[in-house]
């Protein structure tokens, strides 16, 4: 006879929590309700993140159709079940522990796993430890492996932030300043742009590119009271600038036809505060600076690149685990051909999280060296409905293949409802990477 697993695994989608000190400070309401009505839409993005898992319950604040937990069962073997909170308000672990047939149905759940939840989530906010401390009181025993100790959770807003960051790992970072008034950033903002004929003005919290100004050569004046009179109009229109400090830095130009402009790193501090670098990968980012994919492999990065980026991030993310930080963690940076920037870094569940997760579960925890991943968003423009079914029958040439550990993985339903797809290439090299990718166009032109 089997005996029952040691602990029940649930994952909490809680990305609206991680960036509620942003959205909080927006004063249009349409504009703040449509922020949190994206982050919660494509929350079956993060199934994947529980690949690893033989079982899961996977909390969501939407719920996931029921096409797509098939595919993902079909893909990595596990099982995985998705509960969702009859409550519908911002902060998602709330509406768990007032959702009282989920709460009584969790519970039940977990005295088949020896009264023991190890309770994971996109993000570590100060609700993720009320959730625990409710389930604690029917005597269940509550882990949370990537999470700080409740006295240390600062460390995720300060360092999650990129004031803090700033303050802390300016040495590694390009020219700039923290501002704590509109017209003290468009002042100090004006001045770098005249210095180096470009500037970024960020605000400390930001969510999905909100919050990010980039200004390049040719984009303001030259003259410096004009150049400051438009950026401060600008400023002001800016949600959170006026109630938060502002980050404006030298601009670094790290254009596309630069070979990885963009590296970054995932890291993480387990609880004695070891440190560990799961994978780097190259970001692909638009002009406006908004992430939309990654290439992940070895040899994305040059020898040279890795080892600065290496190297920088050990430095820093020495000093997230003194600190008491514990979990995971990126590091964005950016390249300008000769010197790496430290640019900020997001202390929860990244962009490659996911896609790290699925593809060492369905190829290996070597297909770093063996494989060359791409991971992209496009927009979907098929005649019709758009449906998972109707995408996978279409790309079916395409799919990934368990004997030959190639192809591609479809990683959201929900994007695809609302006309985009997001996949993810596994290929043996980079050239057949965009092969692939070139033939995903043409068959999606096809039905368009």
């Amino acid at each position: 006879m089997h005996k029952a697993p040691l602990t029940l695994a649930l994952f909490v989608y809680n990305s609206v929590e991680d960036e509620w000190a942003y959205l909080s400070q927006i004063q249009d309401k349409i504009l703040r309700k449509k922020l949190i009505i994206g982050s919660n839409r494509f929350s079956d993005c993060y199934l994947f993140a529980n690949a690893d898992l033989p079982t899961c319950v996977y909390l969501s604040p939407r719920p996931i159709h029921k096409d797509f937990l098939k595919y993902y069962a079909s893909l990595t073997g596990s099982k995985i079940i998705c509960k969702v909170p009859k409550q519908n308000t911002d902060f998602m672990c709330r509406n768990i522990i007032q959702d009282v047939e989920l709460l009584k149905w969790i519970i039940k759940k977990a005295k088949k796993y020896n009264q023991s939840i190890t309770l994971y989530s996109y993000a570590n906010s100060p609700y993720l430890y009320e959730l625990k401390e409710k389930l604690e009181t029917y005597n269940i025993q509550i882990t949370l492996p990537d999470a700080p100790l409740k006295k240390d959770l600062w460390t995720v807003s300060y360092f999650g932030s990129k004031t803090g960051f700033r303050e802390t790992f300016h040495r590694h970072m390009p020219l700039g300043y923290i501002c704590k008034t509109p017209q003290e950033a468009a002042q100090k903002a004006a001045k770098l742009y005249q210095m180096n004929n470009g500037v970024v003005i960020k605000t400390a919290r930001g969510n999905a590119g909100e919050g990010v100004l980039i200004y390049r050569k040719g984009d303001l004046s030259t003259q410096k009271t004009v150049c400051e009179k438009t950026l401060l109009t600008r400023c002001e229109k800016e949600p959170y600038c006026s109630t938060a400090q502002i980050v404006v830095e030298t601009f670094i130009d790290s254009t596309p036809e630069k070979k990885q402009p963009f590296p970054s790193i995932e890291g993480y501090v387990t609880q004695d505060g070891t440190l560990t670098f799961p994978y780097y990968c190259n970001m692909i980012v638009t002009k406006e600076g908004e992430f939309y994919g990654m290439e992940m492999a070895k040899n994305t990065l040059t020898s040279d690149v890795s080892k600065k980026v290496n190297k920088i991030s050990k430095d820093i993310a020495t000093t997230y685990a003194k600190k008491g930080f514990r979990g995971r963690f990126d590091i964005d940076f950016i390249y300008d051909g000769k010197k790496v920037y430290a640019n900020e870094s997001n202390v929860r569940c990244n962009g490659g999280t996911d896609t790290y997760f699925i593809v060492k579960k369905i190829v290996g925890v070597d297909f770093f060296t063996k494989r060359y991943v791409l991971a992209k968003y496009i927009d979907l423009t098929i005649k019709g409905r758009k449906t998972l079914k109707k995408v996978l029958s279409i790309l079916k040439p395409l799919l990934f293949n368990t004997k030959q550990q190639l192809g591609i993985v479809i990683n959201s339903e929900a994007v695809i409802r609302h006309k985009g797809l997001s996949y993810i290439i596994i290929a043996t090299s980079k050239k057949e990477a965009f092969k692939v990718d070139q033939k995903i166009n043409n068959l999606i032109q096809k039905y368009s």
